[in-house]
């Protein structure tokens, strides 16, 4: 009983985050004694910011409310009162320099956007990708929903192949991989997660050498291009979640993980983990994040009055400003964060106002696709340009 009041508690303390507290379908699968049927209706309820107590668990959500000002970390910590990694120190020298990829290293248009769009997340369906130009014209769906796919939860490009890599968790039919495609959506592999694992999303990212880094349950694992299984690298210290995942040049890693931790995370090459930026900054419940090749990051966060998302920018000072406000109404969600060649920050926008974003160096945003490319629930977006940063 102690077990299950917990994750209960979990998930109405999410519910009550806002903006980026939107929990997907694998967060809800171990909780089926709770009454919480994966692909129930209770379950799309709690993932569309829906109705607590239809979902039976109004109480806690009380609990969690009341209790929200005493457990509160201002260092971020747990409520154990287990101290946050030390501060990242700052980035120095210059870092080493990577050339953008050739024109023709993809089929995909230099330029176009991929959108992956996950509804199977609120029981609205099954997901799909799209390419689209930077006006939003639709160009192709890649993977359609006719395809049944369910779990869909991160797409990155392969800089040596120029075929696109998509994750899939899904609890019910436990099945927890990577799938690789083509530019008209084939699939040519599929890179299994190691059995006997804990489950959960799939985050992914390349580096400048073509190596595909994947964060999954407690480890980061990687495949160096031209090899076709995932290895283990590196064990993240317990407690440490798993949101998003990107690198810089340098090789660190930079993590998000908004249901566990206030704060950006950087990884070392050698496994030691410190804490970037966090609440002392402003940020509440980072989630999305994108490195640029000057090693400044994009992170998004919520506004605790109000609770609509915003973008903050760290630079490699570990400096952090706010790049843009009101960008997505509160009960939203923005995972998806990826800038084009030129510089240019698109973000997806989850919840209420399901759209693809351009948010401008000025702070402002427009909407790119929307309702009339039959969005439901973006939650990531891919730039067909170079997948990591490059100059």
């Amino acid at each position: 009983m102690a077990l299950r009041r917990l994750l209960i508690l979990c998930l109405a303390s999410a519910w009550l985050s806002g903006c980026s507290g939107t929990i997907g379908a694998d967060d809800f699968e171990p909780v089926d004694d709770a009454g919480l049927d994966a692909g129930g209706d209770d379950a799309g309820d709690l993932r569309d910011g829906g109705d607590l107590e239809d979902a039976g668990i109004a109480d806690a959500a009380a609990d969690a409310r009341d209790a929200g000002a005493d457990e509160a970390q201002p260092d971020g910590g747990d409520a154990g009162g287990d101290p946050s990694p030390e501060r990242c120190p700052p980035l120095s020298g210059d870092p080493p320099v990577h050339g953008c990829l050739e024109a023709g290293w993809t089929v995909f248009t230099a330029g176009h956007l991929l959108l992956l769009d996950a509804p199977s997340m609120a029981s609205a369906g099954t997901d799909f990708i799209l390419q689209l130009t930077p006006q939003g014209e639709v160009i192709q769906t890649v993977v359609g929903p006719g395809s049944g796919i369910l779990g869909m939860r991160d797409a990155v490009l392969d800089p040596s192949s120029g075929h696109l890599l998509y994750s899939v968790s899904e609890w019910t039919s436990q099945i927890f991989e990577i799938r690789e495609v083509d530019a008209t959506g084939n699939l040519l592999h599929t890179y299994p997660m190691p059995a006997g694992m804990g489950g959960g999303d799939i985050a992914m990212a390349f580096d400048q050498l073509g190596t595909l880094h994947v964060a999954y349950d407690n480890a980061i694992f990687r495949k160096p291009a031209g090899e076709s299984a995932l290895t283990r690298w590196l064990d993240l210290p317990e407690g440490q979640g798993l949101g998003e995942i990107d690198l810089d040049r340098r090789g660190n890693i930079y993590l998000t993980d908004p249901h566990v931790t206030e704060s950006v995370m950087r990884m070392s090459p050698d496994g030691s983990l410190c804490t970037l930026a966090g609440p002392e900054e402003g940020l509440n419940s980072p989630y999305g994040l994108t490195v640029l090749p000057n090693d400044e990051i994009f992170v998004t966060s919520i506004n605790p009055d109000g609770h609509a998302c915003r973008i903050f920018k760290i630079d490699a000072g570990g400096g952090v400003s706010l790049y843009a406000d009101d960008v997505a109404p509160a009960g939203s969600s923005m995972r998806g964060l990826d800038v084009d060649a030129a510089g240019q920050l698109y973000a997806t926008s989850e919840g209420f106002q399901p759209a693809l974003l351009r948010i401008d160096s000025d702070g402002s945003h427009e909407v790119v696709a929307g309702d009339a490319q039959g969005l439901i629930r973006p939650a990531r977006v891919v730039s067909v340009s170079t997948p990591y940063p490059c100059e």
